[in-house]
């Protein structure tokens, strides 16, 4: 997916929801924060969004990741959705139900 546009990007996201209208809500939004003395590089933090995402169990999800230091401290901030290429539910535990 990293070879696409944004908007091709965003258009998979939002067709491959779309395959399961039953899903009320079809997709995570997730911030991982990091302590200000913190410097990883980018392929670090890249690395620590796919572990994470593989340890909640959406790790072969399409999703987006994007470097943020707006909030005084860096931290990822990782857009995905819980619904198969096929079109099943992905069930996840609170809070990303």
């Amino acid at each position: 997916m990293e070879n696409l546009s944004l908007n091709n990007k965003l258009n998979r996201l939002i067709n491959q929801a779309g395959l399961n209208k039953n899903v009320r809500r079809n997709s995570a939004h997730i911030s991982l924060n990091f302590d200000p003395s913190e410097n990883s590089s980018s392929v670090k933090l890249t690395d620590m969004a796919q572990t994470y995402m593989d340890e909640i169990g959406l790790g072969k999800q399409p999703y987006l990741v994007y470097q943020r230091q707006d909030a005084g401290h860096p931290h990822l901030l990782i857009v995905t959705i819980k619904v198969r290429e096929d079109g099943p539910w992905i069930y996840t535990p609170k809070p990303w139900s």
